[in-house]
């Protein structure tokens, strides 16, 4: 099935019918270049129904479901989308009273619809927001790979783990907020995210957010600085260093100087001094009466790794931070992503990379392949998405 990408859209007038008021559109599809006519329908909750017909199958087409703004087609349309899929349906008879283009649904393909008026279930009430860490290097590979949202999340810094989720049904989003900036920064840039994304609170009442490393420092930030304990419903970290990092502490010890040069260079690197075990300590003691009555559901899972076994740029770390706390995932130790015991769901066997969906070559050692390893790692965020409360 090629992939469709947008290439113009003229709004074509006349053809209203009935209730529904749909604009046609043309797609260029790759790599065949075959040209679809796109018919696009009022939906669920700001979502559509968009039906794409191609002049060159005599028999069959193509009804791709999903809801609004789904950048399927290359940026076409506003906003992102939560969930997609594609049936393969027979073609209608073409009814010339609408016009051309536009074919008239029989009732047999009707039933393959859900009603304009009716919200099909979902896996969750709310959308997943998934929250990067200090540095998301996948920006660097942009735009070469796709950005935020895309349709193929191959090269982003959560690897394939959107796309996974939404196979099965969820409403995912990534967030974007500022690299390398101090906490306070990247918290103020999270909520304006969260009320992008769902439109100032229109769209969906509240969110769940699942953040990796200093993500997850960033959520709870936001939380306490905003008050918005009402807005997100549970916070999920992976390989969080709630207790900071002994690997961040020797570093800012040692680089502190050239704190003020990144800066001047456009290259902030003030967040690692957030994530220091003073830092974090301090942080903790300030939020500690507000995260034990604010009613949000906290869950950690920490990630750990033999050195053997971990990324090979993260075995220097790896060593610094178990002669001090003992196992860890490279950057974060065992005891620092758990958090509290009240709180941790699970250990994962990964290193800080493989946590987020990404396999390196000290993977090999374990004789399991790549594709096999990556589906794992993807389970572990089925699983948290499975048990998340509405």
């Amino acid at each position: 099935m090629p992939l469709i990408l947008s290439t113009c859209f003229f709004p074509k007038p006349g053809l209203q019918k009935a209730g529904r008021t749909p604009h046609a559109g043309f797609f260029a599809s790759a790599p065949l270049g075959r040209l679809m006519r796109v018919i696009d329908y009022p939906g669920r909750l700001d979502g559509r129904l968009r039906t794409s017909h191609s002049k060159t199958g005599p028999s069959t087409q193509r009804r791709t479901r999903y809801f609004a703004g789904d950048d399927l087609s290359g940026g076409l349309f506003d906003e992102v989308s939560g969930m997609g899929y594609t049936e393969i349906v027979r073609k209608p008879r073409r009814d010339p009273k609408i016009g051309a283009g536009c074919n008239r649904r029989p009732s047999g393909i009707e039933s393959l619809e859900t009603p304009r008026n009716e919200v099909p279930p979902l896996p969750t009430q709310w959308p997943i927001l998934l929250a990067h860490g200090i540095f998301p290097f996948h920006r660097l590979l942009q735009p070469a790979f796709g950005g935020d949202n895309t349709r193929d999340d191959r090269f982003h810094y959560f690897r394939k783990i959107r796309s996974t989720l939404m196979q099965k049904g969820y409403a995912v989003f990534h967030t974007r907020v500022s690299w390398g900036g101090p906490l306070e920064q990247r918290a103020a840039d999270l909520r304006k995210e969260v009320i992008r994304i769902t439109r100032n609170f229109t769209r969906w009442p509240r969110v769940h957010i699942l953040a990796h490393s200093m993500g997850g420092l960033d959520a709870r930030c936001m939380l306490h600085r905003f008050r918005m304990e009402d807005r997100v419903a549970t916070l999920t970290t992976v390989g969080t260093p709630h207790w900071g990092s002994p690997y961040a502490d020797r570093g800012v010890k040692r680089f502190a100087s050239l704190l003020p040069l990144g800066r001047a260079l456009g290259v902030p690197f003030e967040g690692v001094c957030d994530l220091t075990r003073e830092a974090c300590a301090r942080f903790n003691d300030r939020l500690s009466a507000y995260e034990e009555q604010n009613g949000v559901q906290y869950r950690t899972v920490a990630g750990v790794q033999p050195l053997e076994r971990v990324f090979l740029p993260l075995r220097r770390s790896w060593r610094i931070i178990f002669d001090e706390e003992g196992e860890n995932d490279g950057l974060v130790s065992r005891t620092s992503a758990v958090w509290k015991t009240t709180c941790h769901l699970e250990t994962m066997d990964a290193d800080h990379l493989n946590e987020i969906g990404w396999w390196d070559r000290g993977e090999s050692r374990t004789g399991v392949d790549r594709e096999t390893f990556e589906a794992g790692i993807r389970a572990v965020y089925l699983r948290l998405a499975q048990g998340l409360p509405d």
